[in-house]
């Protein structure tokens, strides 16, 4: 798992778009979010209420990379 004081280095200048966020909060509800830096924004902002997030692929995306 991520936490909002890890980092971690970028390889590409490209949108990364091949996942869904599902956040996750301590009473058990969820909402998934479409792009990384939406569920960092909301991760920040509800970070104390949110259990975790998991990470979901998204369907139709070919799994070849960049």
């Amino acid at each position: 798992m991520i936490t909002p004081t890890q980092s971690h280095k970028f390889t590409s200048d490209k949108p990364y778009n091949r996942h869904k966020y599902e956040l996750v909060f301590s009473d058990g509800r969820s909402v998934v979010i479409d792009d990384y830096e939406t569920m960092k924004q909301a991760w920040w902002k509800y970070n104390q209420v949110v259990s975790h997030v998991n990470v979901v692929d998204k369907r139709g995306v070919s799994g070849r990379g960049f």
